[in-house]
């Protein structure tokens, strides 16, 4: 005799299976597709900003250590044991640049460096005047906008494009974050 045995295996019902249909998937591709396109997007416009105002940005914070290099025939003076008053040192700078208006005096760090006076002249605006403090002999002067570390600081905030380059950084940051 035989026996008519079934084997019973349980399937899952329609209602087990989560369904997905084609237009289901295509959005969702669709969305994901589109989320990395903006980042690639995102990341070529970013990298070449983000490139410069990281050098730039470099260089700047260094600026303890650049400037006085290369204005060393500003920044230092042979050390003597007497200085002269900030009086004496401005009347000098005065008369070196008459009619400009004295905005600012950097006292003097150490005994072999010189007296830093920021003024406005109508000419070329704001400059730096270095005053030996020990004979108030002025040593020269640099004009704000001509010395290295402002070009520097120019092209990190502004590309130098002035406001239009500033928005220009402004939108490299907000897309960084993409």
């Amino acid at each position: 005799m035989q026996q008519n045995v079934s084997s019973r295996v349980d399937m899952p019902q329609d209602s087990d299976v989560p369904t997905t249909t084609p237009q289901t998937v295509s959005s969702q591709t669709k969305l994901y597709r589109a989320v990395w396109r903006w980042h690639f997007y995102a990341g070529l416009f970013v990298i070449p900003f983000s490139i410069i105002l990281a050098v730039t940005g470099s260089i700047y914070l260094f600026r303890p250590y650049i400037e006085p290099m290369l204005y060393a025939h500003l920044y230092n003076v042979t050390p003597q044991p007497t200085s002269l008053f900030y009086e004496a040192q401005i009347a000098a700078v005065q008369q070196t640049f008459p009619g400009a208006q004295i905005t600012h005096i950097t006292p003097v760090h150490t005994a072999g460096s010189s007296t830093e006076v920021e003024l406005r002249v109508p000419e070329h605006g704001g400059m730096y005047a270095y005053v030996d403090p020990h004979n108030g002999e002025v040593l020269g002067s640099l004009v704000r906008d001509d010395m290295f570390m402002q070009r520097v600081r120019e092209i990190h905030g502004e590309l130098l494009m002035g406001n239009f380059g500033e928005g220009i950084v402004e939108l490299v940051a907000c897309w960084a974050i993409v």
